[in-house]
């Protein structure tokens, strides 16, 4: 999935959360830190909880 295809998916699936292919890069990218409606949408694309994407990893 490209971060244009994201944004669009998340467009239509979740009007209310505004976040564009550059917010995507931002975030992949550590420039930017998701608020939490962001957090809960991604987590419905990828089937996945929210504590996914902000649990550390193991790395720390």
């Amino acid at each position: 999935m490209t971060l244009y295809s994201l944004a669009q998916h998340l467009e239509l699936a979740y009007p209310d959360v505004a976040i564009s292919q550059s917010g995507l890069y931002r975030l992949i990218h550590g420039q930017a830190i998701p608020r939490l409606d962001l957090i809960i949408a991604l987590a419905r694309v990828f089937d996945v909880s929210p504590e996914y994407f902000v649990t550390a990893g193991e790395d720390f």
